[in-house]
């Protein structure tokens, strides 16, 4: 999202895309399909990258704020996202992430785009145990939302 405080520091989104999209192409022949975030996507409906296709996130009906990100994770190889959530939960459905050192998912995730066409897959339940205390006050974990969060994402 272009205009959270994770991103103050980037580069213009169209040149970091730019600059995934060519680390990614110089080493594999796997397809990219670039998703903007679901409340940022203006500036990236008119893209054109060779070879890339872009894919604008779909609100789900009847939900306040949830998107089909679930939907393109099934047929993802990999996602490759700096520091959103995005990263984390790919990696939580067992899809690898490259992101990038700010991000919560980085002790199981990939930072090297040149190593997109393998991944490393480490074991993920020390982390996502270590996650789960930091994302949720002891009030929602006695209630079990995280757990139903996961277990939901996972079917």
């Amino acid at each position: 999202h272009t205009k959270s405080e994770q991103w103050v520091h980037r580069a213009n989104p169209e040149l970091w895309l730019k600059s995934k999209v060519d680390s990614i192409k110089s080493t594999s022949d796997k397809p990219i399909v670039f998703r903007p975030h679901p409340r940022d996507w203006s500036w990236a409906a008119n893209l054109k990258y060779k070879d890339v296709k872009i894919k604008i996130p779909k609100h789900i009906p009847n939900t306040y704020d949830d998107f089909d990100f679930n939907e393109d994770l099934k047929n993802a190889w990999a996602v490759v996202n700096p520091s959103s959530n995005t990263g984390i939960l790919s990696i939580i459905d067992g899809v690898p992430a490259f992101v990038g050192y700010e991000s919560l998912a980085i002790p199981v995730g990939n930072t090297d785009l040149s190593k997109i066409d393998s991944p490393v897959r480490p074991k993920r339940e020390s982390w996502l145990e270590k996650f789960c205390h930091t994302e949720w006050t002891l009030e929602e974990i006695s209630r079990g939302i995280p757990l139903k969060r996961i277990f939901l994402s996972n079917s």
